[in-house]
């Protein structure tokens, strides 16, 4: 895979490492809460993630209005900044890394960690899904053709006035090589004194089942992670890497 540089002002504002996994059927909210002990001092802050769903009886769908119906799925623990969140859920384990974002090393790292710690207290019987995504927010000049600054975004026709004030892009590209599923999505904000903020969103899956206790897990990790880089920078123009440095 090609080397990339890595810059001191990177413009990623989240980074979220997700395995989604199965339990046995025992597993119960205690379970999921354990993970906290030895974690506290880290992560202080347990809220509990509760998850709403539309509930709809047909026979009374003319008498009454749809409810919600909603449920315990795990918690999360923050740290004392809220800068680092770990998820302890029914269906799997996630680790968040909000702005700083200091190096890829770092944050698999302190990722592996938590993730043993879920996998030894929790047990799952298997690993079904697991992917990394990256959040970037990168402000460019309001009135320009983005083409000076994405090689991926929005194709307006030449016939139409290319300044635009928003726009909402999600594009889906296979890796056969891996395999994976990379998703791009990409969005401009309102925009202010500094200019258009571009959110460049981008999530690469892997559907596999794999032993928890498996080591193809972090290896398959650093396949994710190249292709993410991938993605990233080749759809950038030198002109915006040369904004990060």
């Amino acid at each position: 895979m090609p080397s990339y540089p890595t810059f001191p002002n990177a413009p990623i504002t989240e980074a979220i490492l997700d395995i989604q996994v199965s339990l046995p059927s025992t597993t119960n909210l205690s379970d999921l809460a354990a993970i906290h002990a030895p974690i506290q001092e880290r992560f202080p802050r347990r809220e509990e993630k509760i998850e709403s769903k539309l509930k709809v009886e047909l026979p009374a769908l003319l008498s009454k209005s749809p409810t919600f119906a909603t449920s315990s799925i795990g918690y999360l623990f923050r740290s004392p900044t809220g800068g680092k969140v770990v998820q302890s859920r029914f269906n799997g384990f996630t680790f968040n890394k909000l702005k700083p974002y200091e190096s890829w090393q770092a944050f698999k790292c302190e990722a592996q960690e938590l993730w043993e710690m879920y996998r030894d207290i929790v047990r799952p019987t298997k690993i079904r899904r697991f992917s990394l995504r990256y959040i970037n927010r990168i402000v460019i000049p309001f009135g320009v053709d983005t083409k000076e600054y994405f090689l991926t975004g929005p194709e307006i026709s030449p016939e139409l006035p290319q300044i635009f004030r928003s726009f909402f892009l999600r594009v889906e590209i296979v890796n056969e090589e891996i395999p994976a599923l990379g998703m791009i999505n990409q969005a401009a904000q309102p925009a202010d004194e500094t200019g258009l903020p571009i959110i460049f969103d981008i999530d690469v899956v892997k559907t596999i089942e794999l032993s928890p206790n498996t080591k193809d897990l972090w290896y398959s990790f650093e396949k994710l992670r190249d292709f993410k880089n991938d993605i990233f920078f080749k759809s950038l123009t030198e002109k915006t890497k040369e904004m990060f440095k």
